[in-house]
């Protein structure tokens, strides 16, 4: 994801066209991991890739950053878009039922932080935009979007 994101980056100030950057992360998701161990945590992270891939284009990025934190670059995509694509993959986790194939039923929530690449930013600074908009989400209670 590292290097999707930089060569978005490299593409979108060469061709001045947008660029917005999701960070998604499981509310609670240590519950799952000490309730139900690893195993069934593994099989919630594979749900979730495949829930993700299903509700976004084939054009953006998806991947896992760390622990239970994903990253979805969305190339040529503005912030009030991305807003949206955020909303559905917030409802479409909400609505799955993970663990089924484990005979569980889990119901689990996300908090996304979404952000629009602005000319002037560094890697870095896009990262840490998204981080800081997703911790707001996690802040404010979770199961929420929260834009810049």
């Amino acid at each position: 994801m590292v290097d999707r994101l930089s060569l978005e980056i490299d593409r979108t100030t060469r061709y001045k066209r947008g660029l917005s950057l999701l960070m998604i992360d499981l509310d609670h998701f240590k519950q799952v991991n000490d309730s139900h161990g690893h195993l069934v945590g593994d099989c919630v992270l594979s749900e979730l890739a495949t829930v993700l891939n299903k509700v976004c284009r084939s054009s953006d990025g998806i991947g896992r950053y760390g622990g239970e934190e994903f990253l979805i670059v969305l190339p040529e995509t503005d912030i009030n878009k991305a807003q949206e694509l955020a909303e559905r993959i917030r409802i479409a986790i909400m609505e799955h039922v993970f663990a089924k194939s484990m005979s569980l039923a889990l119901s689990l929530t996300c908090s996304i932080g979404v952000t629009e690449y602005q000319q002037d930013q560094t890697f870095s600074d896009i990262l840490k935009v998204v981080d800081d908009v997703l911790y707001q989400a996690k802040s404010l209670g979770r199961n929420r979007v929260v834009t810049t």
